[in-house]
């Protein structure tokens, strides 16, 4: 129907006489998407007066800040130092990218998220094309309190992750609807595949999302009509390119990231926690018996002790080690008052390493001395050692189990409802150097530079109440209970339709909610895991399960509440019966 109608004319009339009559006829599709981007425009009107919240932490905000602006200024990552490879370098990468656009670093990446919305919403308009239940889901998303709260503001990796995670679980219902029909989408596969391939570069936890990818890749495989045009050459490189996409581009990314670590640090390593000769020395300290039995523990002071006496070459590295004593986090955190825990010990190793060596070929060297060291002091018995475990983190011991169930029902908490703190107003710079604060400016676009000292303690303060405050709190208190019902129905409805198989095929949305529940399953378990030996993990590594759990179960709910008025309404939609 066109937008502008014009009344016929009659052949018997004058055209001087005959009016014209214009009559605008929007159609419902254009006003459906006109309402989209309105709310688009509100959601970046209710933050327009934030800016970001400058924190110095140089294995978090500031490091991902220090990378980013020497990658502007010099196509490195600054000089070596201890913290430069402790994290992966996906996000740095972003945040120099992102100053390209001429835009600041909070409005790129709400300018990300939106654009991952509104890609997931065309996907499943495709599926459910009740608009108002469209817009109503959309406006949860944009509205949700994690884009207000004051992680949101913060250079972490937590929002760009989240956006990501967005378009792959768009990319895949888009793949997923094709694919009802006997098609490959190869758009949508390239969407998946780049997605997938930066968000291995982005997190350590990343690697989970190769779940999600091996089931779609399963689900294409088990197409009889695709798997029969095999048979012919064309048919067989064809599907044999468009399952290998995503696992290519992370080939390219991984290979290029870590080219770029080897030309500038010679060292072939793009995560140097988790990589090359630190972890092993990890495991062989753990190896040393110790008199200290404690989960949160793996580098004992009695440990260290025994390794200075037995291995002289560790000395300088221990004595450079601060020592643990009351008031550190250790102690008023987990009541070790006398150790440091795992998360801490880790990164003092590897400082007092660099101090002593001074390099990333050298350090990588020292470590592994050390290791042989305390090996060959092992094997002569100057050391007491049990068996050397095989990863960073040691294998699950059934002595754990209460504390992998307590870990597990937090994390169920922290998924359902996530403790949310909004910024009372723009936030002041917490206790950032002087040129710590040029790299925040230059990279964020945000020239606020008001900053704290550590004597003005709580003068601390936002020093400008947002306009939109009052609002985000009440936004906020609503999501506190909306947000956890709307969870924890739709889960319920789901797992009941999923147990009901009534012999109808799987649609591709139920598809979807199946990959999302086996992924948020594992990533569960994968992080109480890690918990053990961490302690009760950030919040933020649970946004992505929270903000797509509130993007498709509504969508069960609504679905479930269209079966039950169906024997009396039939105009109503229902996603598992089109």
């Amino acid at each position: 129907m066109p937008l502008i109608e014009t009344q016929p004319q009659s052949p018997t009339q004058s055209p001087k006489k005959m009016p014209l009559t214009l009559n605008f006829r929007v159609s419902n599709e254009v006003w459906f998407w006109v309402t989209i981007f309105v709310l688009i425009g509100f959601r970046f009107l209710l933050t327009w007066d934030m800016e970001v919240y400058k924190k110095f932490l140089i294995h978090d905000d500031a490091l991902y800040i220090s990378r980013a602006f020497h990658l502007l200024m010099d196509g490195t990552f600054g000089a070596y130092s201890n913290p430069i490879l402790v994290k992966l370098p996906g996000f740095s990468f972003f945040l120099a990218a992102q100053t390209l656009t001429g835009l600041s670093y909070l409005e790129n990446i709400l300018l990300l998220y939106c654009c991952a919305g509104v890609y997931f919403l065309s996907a499943i308009k495709r599926e459910i094309p009740n608009k108002p239940l469209l817009i109503i889901v959309f406006t949860l998303y944009l509205l949700n309190p994690i884009t207000l709260s004051i992680e949101w503001y913060r250079i972490i990796r937590a929002p760009l992750s989240i956006s990501l995670f967005i378009f792959i679980l768009g990319a895949i219902l888009f793949i997923l609807q094709e694919l009802h029909k006997d098609k490959l989408s190869f758009i949508h596969m390239g969407v998946l595949s780049v997605a997938f391939a930066f968000g291995l570069l982005v997190r350590e936890d990343g690697v989970l999302l190769y779940l999600p990818v091996f089931i779609l890749m399963c689900l294409v495989i088990s197409n009889g009509k695709i798997r029969h045009s095999v048979k012919s050459l064309s048919g067989a490189i064809r599907l044999l390119t468009f399952i290998l996409l995503p696992f290519i581009l992370t080939w390219i990314g991984n290979t290029s990231a870590r080219s770029f670590s080897e030309k500038h640090y010679g060292l072939r390593l793009i995560h140097d926690l988790t990589e090359g000769e630190f972890p092993k020395l990890i495991r062989v300290i753990r190896s040393v018996e110790s008199k200290r039995d404690n989960r949160y523990v793996w580098v004992s002071q009695d440990r260290l002790a025994s390794i200075r006496t037995a291995v002289p070459e560790a000395a300088p590295m221990i004595d450079r080690l601060p020592r643990p004593g009351p008031g550190t986090y250790p102690c008023t955190r987990f009541g070790l008052c006398t150790e440091w825990n795992n998360g801490h010990m880790v990164f003092w190793i590897k400082g007092a390493v660099f101090e002593e060596t001074l390099g990333p070929t050298q350090s990588q060297a020292y470590f592994r001395q050390l290791s042989t060291a305390i090996l060959a002091a092992c094997q002569t018995g100057k050391l007491t050692c049990g068996k050397l475990d095989s990863g960073f983190f040691p294998p699950f011991e059934f002595r754990w189990t209460r504390a992998l169930a307590q870990e597990a029902i937090r994390a169920v908490g922290s998924i359902f409802k996530p403790t949310l703190i909004l910024p009372e107003g723009r936030p002041r710079t917490e206790h950032v150097p002087k040129d710590y604060l040029r790299m925040f400016q230059v990279i964020t676009s945000d020239t606020h530079a008001d900053n704290c000292t550590p004597a003005m303690g709580p003068a601390c303060l936002p020093i400008q109440q947002s306009v939109f405050g009052p609002f985000k709190k009440i936004l906020t208190s609503a999501f506190e209970i909306l947000g956890p019902a709307l969870l924890i129905l739709g889960l319920c409805i789901f797992l009941f339709r999923l147990a009901w198989y009534d012999g109808q095929p799987i649609t591709p949305l139920k598809w979807l909610t199946i990959i999302l529940v086996a992924f948020s399953l594992t990533r569960w378990a994968a992080l109480s895991y890690v918990a053990i030996y961490m302690g009760d993990l950030d919040e933020r590594m649970y946004y992505s399960l929270y903000i797509s759990g509130l993007l498709i179960f509504p969508f069960w709910i609504a679905g479930e509440f269209g079966a039950w008025r169906r024997p009396y309404h039939s105009n109503n939609f229902n996603f598992e019966h089109p």
